[in-house]
């Protein structure tokens, strides 16, 4: 029992470690997108003009 409740707790951890990071790293990856996006959009009207 001692053994399942250990493992129960480290996969725990890491689940939660994981769903961490990936909301982290999704966030910061939308976050460069948008800038990206709308420098172009930016460039894309000057040289349209």
């Amino acid at each position: 029992m001692e053994n399942l409740a250990w493992l129960f707790d480290v996969s725990l951890i890491v689940t939660i470690v994981f769903g961490a990071a990936v909301i982290g790293l999704s966030i910061c990856w939308w976050l460069i997108f948008k800038r990206t996006v709308r420098r172009f959009n930016q460039t894309g009207n000057h040289h349209a003009r």
